[in-house]
């Protein structure tokens, strides 16, 4: 019997499915989020954490670890994404205007969320002699 390979997947896909699940995160954060409008620190770490689920969404839906050019478009898309679930958040709840001066620290928190929750990891170096 032939065995079939296991189809790679190209950059278009791999950037589909990132904006799928990021989008899928996103819209399910928002309503979470919605609830914490107005909840001072708390809703901060709240946005953060929508940020880095959406990151961690897309990051693991594209297959990729952060560090090649397809690695930092997910990451920037998911960014993107999860600034668009704190917006509707805001739309939601509806005290906040989306477009106001008092929403962009949460759209900050939340792509820095994205963001910092997907960076690669650096290589550490030993120090000291190889034993």
């Amino acid at each position: 019997m032939l065995e079939r390979q296991p189809r790679t997947p190209g950059s278009l896909e791999r950037l589909v499915r990132a904006g799928l699940a990021a989008s899928a995160v996103a819209l399910a954060g928002a309503f979470v989020a919605a609830e914490y409008v107005g909840a001072g620190a708390f809703g901060l770490v709240v946005r953060a954490a929508v940020g880095a689920l959406c990151g961690a969404a897309a990051v693991s839906a594209a297959g990729t670890g952060g560090a090649s050019r397809l690695g930092r478009g997910v990451r920037a898309g998911a960014a993107a994404y999860a600034v668009l679930g704190i917006a509707t958040a805001f739309l939601l709840e509806g005290s906040v205007p989306p477009l106001s001066r008092g929403a962009l620290p949460s759209y900050a928190v939340a792509a820095l969320g994205a963001l910092l929750w997907t960076a690669p990891g650096r290589a550490r170096v030993r120090g000291g002699a190889a034993g």
